[in-house]
């Protein structure tokens, strides 16, 4: 056969090659040995090549089978790399690819086994992870229900009764699955269903019980749980929950319980079982509820308690109202012909025509006598009434104890001249101002004073006045009866006596001391008593005297005596003869006895017998003051005082109350200059009349002030009170003013531009013309100790701006100025 190879190159194989040798050495006579060199050659490469073909099938055969065995490796790592650690290489040879095989499922079972525990520690890992989340849901539902119970307990701070049911059921209900919830108040007024709450409302209202009954009724009588389980559906209303109907299954009533007392009661309706963790909510809001119930009916009992105080407040204020009318209304009634018999005794006593026999004027006198210790009566029992009402006033200001002192002194000791018994005064009589009520103080040693006087038949009666630590003492020292150690604490007490025996022999009503104690507390101060019977007794007064009058107050107007009410006549006949006063007042013997009074003084007087007529005598005379009655029918002497400050043609009038009800501080408020209380003393009202008519005369007022909003203060308030005003914005320009304008009062400012006030004042008190006008200093200036001490030589005040600077203080300011002149 014939073949090429891949060089082109012509080929024989061997058999041919040996066949086709010898046949040509036949046929052409070749030689043998050629031929079988040729033949030997060709064996050899047949053979060679042969070898060559079995070993290379041979290799062939070993790479087809180690193919095969890596191929079934690769299959296998294959498998490995998808994560499938179960399959391992069958291949067990002894060669290296066996050794391979073997290498590989070693490390397939390592990889497998830490694949397991890998797995193994995951599946740990994830049981811990779930827990933790199962943990985690658990804690947040506690903090829910925590967070929803905090919640719950902040809506039940409430005072409102259904708030809280409504909370309680609310809360109760979302916790614990309850379909249907009731709350029931148990209070004084019985069992009342106060709140409900549910799914379906109709069978709320199946489910309502009788007040007072059933459920409610007895689980406040047992103060237990009462948990009613398996009902049968027949016997309680069906639930509509939407898309079915179902069964009430369970029905839980728990009282309400705050300290042992049943408050309420608590029902809940469930559709299935009620389990112990339902329980301990339940439990838990009823806990909440007790207290916060409690407070809230606790407080609806304060409301009602007040609400009856207050009633019985108002009741009693009424009850005060008319006590207090009553007692005006008989105090009017019993001073006004007091008023009469006093005055007009006092007339007679005078006995100016000479038509009065001795012994006539001694019935006169004794008239006059019993009518003012009838009149004394009366002021105890009004003054008690005063100070139990809480109405009676304390007007606080500098006062010199020792002038209250000696002034008790002079005005007793005729009293005490009469009973032949000394009246001295002793002790320390040269002490300080002192911060105190100077009225209050004389009527509580008058009522003392007089009350030893009383009780003392001979010896003395003192007034010692000292200084004990940091209080002021008085003692009244009497040589009387004496008081028994056992009535030493009842003498005080209102209509009590040492003795009822004391009462027929020396009189009087037992309220002297009572209102002196009181009158006592109200000026901080206290009284004591020392007494032996039959020896006398020793009443201690003591006031505090922490509180010193800085300086001394402005020169104040003495009690009135027969020789100063004289003096006044003389003063107001001198020039006063044209001076008209109007006296306003209902009782014809009451305007009588004060017209009487001021025409002894030489005024003209016109009378006005009621309000309305008061008023318009007052448009028409235009008087120079008025004399006002509060008691009258139709307008009140109040309405009239009113109507004349509002009228400003009248508002310039002094007004003078003169009645049984002499409110002095009201009556000060609404503008009038002072008060007298019936019946008159003819001395005082002179006083007052004679500072009202002064007044009157000095109407001319200059302020000198650089701010124009002081001018505008001072104009509204004073305008009314004067008849011209006149102002200068330096001391220049008011000293220019005082050539033209010559006022009566002066109201300077310090701090002023071109000329200071300081300086305005050296100029006016060294000009003979002017140096007599007085001068109020008003600055908002702090000063020093220098600048005041050289100003309260010229001045006779100073007024600080701001809070001093009232209408009131003005008007007080300007009356004691001119009183000053």
């Amino acid at each position: 056969m014939l073949s090429f190879n891949k060089s082109s190159q012509f080929r024989m194989r061997p058999l041919t090659w040996v066949l086709l040798s010898l046949l040509l050495v036949i046929v052409l006579g070749a030689s043998i040995p050629y031929f079988f060199e040729q033949v030997e050659r060709q064996y050899v490469e047949g053979s060679t090549i042969g070898f060559a073909a079995i070993v290379l099938l041979i290799g062939m055969l070993m790479i087809r089978r180690l193919n095969r065995r890596l191929q079934s490796l690769a299959e296998v790592a294959e498998h490995i790399g998808r994560g499938n650690y179960l399959v391992r290489s069958p291949d067990e040879g002894r060669d290296a690819v066996g050794e391979l095989s073997r290498s590989v499922n070693a490390m397939v079972d390592k990889i497998q086994s830490s694949v397991e525990a890998l797995e193994e520690k995951q599946k740990e890992l994830e049981s811990n992870r779930l827990q933790l989340e199962e943990q985690n849901l658990q804690l947040s539902g506690e903090q829910s229900r925590q967070e929803a119970f905090g919640q719950f307990l902040s809506d039940l701070n409430s005072v409102d009764l259904g708030q809280i049911a409504y909370c309680g059921l609310s809360f109760a209900t979302e916790q614990t699955g309850a379909v249907l919830g009731q709350f029931y108040l148990s209070d004084e007024e019985g069992i009342k269903l106060l709140g409900e709450l549910g799914v379906d409302r109709q069978a709320l209202a199946d489910l309502q019980l009788g007040s007072g009954e059933g459920l409610p009724a007895e689980v406040l009588r047992r103060g237990q749980w009462i948990v009613l389980e398996g009902l049968s559906g027949a016997s309680l209303p069906r639930v509509n929950l939407g898309i079915s109907r179902v069964d009430i299954m369970v029905l839980v009533a728990a009282p309400v319980v705050f300290q042992g007392r049943s408050l309420g009661v608590l029902l809940l309706a469930y559709t299935d079982d009620f389990s112990q963790r339902q329980r301990m909510q339940v439990q838990s809001v009823l806990d909440a509820l007790g207290g916060s119930l409690n407070n809230a009916m606790t407080y609806k009992m304060v409301q009602r308690q007040a609400l009856k105080l207050e009633q019985a407040n108002q009741e009693l204020l009424e009850a005060d109202r008319l006590r207090s009318e009553f007692v005006a209304n008989m105090s009017h009634e019993l001073r006004t012909p007091l008023n009469s018999v006093i005055g007009f005794s006092s007339v007679l006593m005078k006995n100016r025509n000479q038509s009065l026999l001795e012994k006539d004027l001694n019935f006169v006198e004794k008239i006059h006598r019993n009518g003012k210790h009838l009149l004394s009566l009366i002021n105890d029992i009004l003054d008690l009434s005063k100070i139990e009402a809480g109405r009676m006033e304390v007007e606080l200001r500098p006062v010199l104890v020792q002038d209250v002192v000696r002034d008790t002194s002079e005005m007793l000791q005729t009293q005490a001249e009469a009973k032949n018994v000394a009246l001295r005064v002793e002790g320390q009589l040269d002490l300080p101002y002192i911060q105190t009520d100077g009225d209050k103080l004389r009527q509580v040693l008058i009522n003392l004073v007089g009350n030893a006087l009383k009780f003392t038949e001979r010896g003395s009666v003192t007034l010692k006045v000292g200084v004990e630590s940091q209080w002021l003492r008085i003692d009244v020292i009497d040589t009387g009866i004496g008081i028994a150690e056992d009535k030493l604490m009842t003498v005080f007490e209102p209509f009590r006596q040492a003795d009822a025996g004391t009462t027929r022999q020396y009189g009087g009503t037992g309220l002297g001391l009572a209102i002196t104690r009181s009158i006592v507390e109200m000026l901080d101060g206290r009284v004591e008593l020392d007494s032996v019977q039959g020896q006398g007794s020793t009443f201690s007064v003591y006031l505090p005297m922490n509180s010193m009058a800085e300086k001394p107050p402005k020169p104040k107007h003495s009690e009135p005596t027969a020789e100063k009410v004289e003096h006044s006549a003389r003063a107001l006949q001198s020039g006063l003869e044209q001076r008209r006063v109007l006296v306003i007042d209902d009782d014809s013997d009451a305007r009588e006895l004060t017209a009487n009074y001021l025409r002894e003084g030489g005024v003209t007087v016109e009378t006005a017998d009621s309000g309305e007529t008061g008023l318009t005598k007052a448009r028409q005379m235009r008087p120079d003051a008025i004399t006002l009655d509060i008691m009258m029918p139709g307008l009140s002497g109040w309405e009239v005082l009113r109507a004349l400050k509002a009228d400003p043609e009248l508002a310039s009038i002094p007004v003078v109350i003169v009645s049984i009800v002499a409110e002095k501080r009201k009556a000060l408020v609404l503008g009038a200059v002072d008060a007298l209380e019936k019946p008159l003393v003819p001395e005082a009202l002179m006083s007052v009349m004679e500072r009202c008519l002064a007044q009157s005369q000095a109407s001319r007022l200059m302020v000198v002030d650089d701010s124009h909003d002081v001018w505008d203060l001072f104009e509204s308030a004073l305008s009314s009170r004067v008849q011209t005003i006149r102002f200068a914005e330096h001391g220049k320009a008011a000293l220019a003013l005082l050539e033209e304008y010559v006022p009566d009062l002066i109201f300077l400012d310090l701090m002023m531009p071109e000329m200071d006030g300081l300086t305005f004042l050296r100029h006016l008190r060294s000009d003979a013309r002017f140096e007599h006008i007085p001068v109020v200093v008003v600055t908002a200036k702090p000063l020093s100790m220098e600048e005041r001490r050289e100003l309260e030589m010229r001045v006779v005040d100073i007024v600080e701006k701001g809070e001093q600077m009232i209408e009131s203080r003005l008007l007080k300011t300007l009356e004691e100025a001119l009183e000053s002149k």
